[in-house]
């Protein structure tokens, strides 16, 4: 498990590091330059390159920057500095670096206003280092700035931005008008949410974290609430055990599959078998069992009488006194039988729910208060999973909200409706429980596809089944979910993955020693 600090957080490591632990602000710019450089000259992609253009802000990112480029030139790199701004405006450390830089032999251009056209002065370099704004950007990038990352963005130089891609918010991945396309972002000490959320992700090209030598301790007075895993913690898996059975590694109940809809059922049902769990009962309408019998024979499958309530509403309430883990909503549909098998898996047992899907769509439902009233009393049981439109629905907040700043959204969600794990689906799913925000750095754009979201509760609710809390089910289950899809785009591409290849490849990934 690896932490993010928004741009507040990384902003206050920093001065901890230096107000707290007294490490002088100098010693880590140092650092971060040549962590920097190292990995600009150990990239096999400018091994033949030589000319570099630093082009640097007045903030410390540009005393980064400059202090990168000056330590590229004394490896034999022929290295120009462009300052975006007068050097008595820098700050101190900046102005440092840029002294020490002229010092070196370092040719340093453009540091008054210049006439001359930015694409003009940038063209004919290999490699362009970004340092024009660090973390601490908040508003919109305008006038000679917004100049200056437009005409960046259409070199075919190798970009490198500092810290972060100049002009991508580093709390919410947001472009502030205008950004630029690095192919390589080099970030200090912890991978900020920014780098994270769409469209940082898009804009960082390749991410590398380096270590400039933060103190532990500031990074655990800063007190970091959100953070990823890797691969090193599929470790957090429920065990696997020589003397076991079918009963020891739990029974999921997928409620799911309204008149003619099979596939939701179906696909919750195999993920939640591909996932280790025990055994699996699917209760669909009576129409679909046949179909579903016959795709998977490893599943007990029971119909639901879509036109009796009674009997619908006694079998709901003996099979999920049945179950360790219930999913409820795929493929459901929103009619009043739908409704009222969401309204019984409410009322009945005390097992852990994935709500998705219709189910979230009817709690939304305004008109359904005594449902939503039983979503809200049973919030310590639900882990739920829409996406940014039925999370709309359920909330009745803006998509661009949302989207504004999901870690923040999540937290903020979760807080009001204490209890509930909220798995916000995007480009980049979080996860929170009123506490931490998980982020997801698994999975890719193959995804988007009919049925990968049914996977993901079956994927979920075996976790929750095999023994792991809501909350680690949660993050656990949509990470698994993200390296399944990458198997199968590597197996196949990233225009022809179906749901069903996901499944396959939880087999592959779930390979663990």
């Amino acid at each position: 498990m690896k932490y993010l600090a928004n741009a507040d957080k990384a902003k206050y490591i920093d001065s901890l590091s230096t107000d707290k632990y007294f490490i002088p602000s100098i010693v880590l710019m140092e650092r971060a330059a040549y962590e920097t450089a190292k990995v600009i000259m150990n990239d096999g992609e400018t091994k033949s390159l030589k000319n570099v253009l630093v082009i640097a802000g007045n903030g410390n990112n540009g005393g980064d920057a400059i202090a990168a480029g000056r330590i590229i030139h004394e490896n034999g790199f022929n290295v120009n500095i462009f300052l975006t701004g007068a050097v008595d405006s820098m700050t101190e450390q900046t102005k440092l670096q840029y002294n020490i830089a002229k010092a070196s032999g370092v040719n340093v251009i453009g540091d008054r206003d210049t006439e001359e056209r930015y694409d003009k002065i940038f063209s004919g370099y290999d490699i362009i280092i970004d340092g024009i704004f660090g973390v601490g950007l908040s508003r919109d990038v305008t006038g000679k700035y917004y100049d200056i990352i437009e005409a960046v963005n259409k070199l075919n130089s190798i970009i490198y931005s500092i810290d972060m891609p100049s002009g991508i918010n580093a709390s919410t991945g947001q472009v502030m008008k205008t950004a630029v396309r690095a192919v390589h972002t080099v970030t200090y000490g912890l991978l900020k949410t920014g780098l994270a959320l769409y469209c940082g992700r898009a804009y960082a090209g390749k991410v590398s974290v380096v270590d400039i030598g933060f103190p532990h301790g500031a990074v655990r007075d800063a007190d970091i609430r959100e953070f990823f895993f890797e691969q090193t913690d599929m470790d957090r898996l429920p065990a696997r055990k020589s003397l076991s059975n079918k009963g020891t590694y739990g029974k999921v109940l997928v409620v799911a599959g309204g008149r003619e809809m099979v596939g939701a059922a179906f696909m919750s049902a195999k993920a939640a078998y591909r996932s280790g769990c025990g055994l699996v009962k699917v209760l669909t309408c009576s129409k679909n069992v046949p179909a579903i019998s016959c795709m998977l024979p490893e599943a007990i499958v029971a119909g639901l009488e879509w036109d009796d309530y009674d009997s619908v509403r006694e079998t709901v309430c003996r099979e999920v006194s049945w179950a360790d883990a219930v999913v409820i909503g795929p493929g459901l549909g929103t009619d009043k039988m739908a409704c009222n098998i969401v309204k019984t898996v409410l009322q009945s047992g005390t097992c852990s729910i994935v709500a998705d899907a219709d189910a979230i769509n009817i709690i939304a439902d305004r008109c359904n208060k005594e449902i939503r009233g039983l979503y809200s009393d049973n919030l310590d049981r639900i882990v739920i999973t829409p996406h940014l439109k039925e999370m709309s629905r359920l909330s009745a907040d803006e998509i661009s909200k949302m989207r504004d700043d999901m870690s923040d959204y999540v937290m903020n969600y979760c807080a009001r409706n204490k209890g509930v794990i909220l798995a916000l689906k995007d480009a980049c799913t979080v996860v929170g429980n009123g506490n931490a925000v998980y982020f997801n750095m698994s999975g890719n754009d193959a995804m988007a596809t009919g049925g990968s979201g049914d996977i993901l509760t079956g994927v979920i609710a075996s976790f929750m089944a095999q023994g792991l809390d809501r909350y680690d089910a949660a993050c656990m289950g949509v990470y698994v979910h993200g390296l399944a899809g990458n198997d199968a785009c590597v197996r196949l591409n990233r225009y022809s993955v179906m749901a069903g290849d996901i499944i396959e490849s939880l087999s592959n990934v779930l390979k663990i020693e």
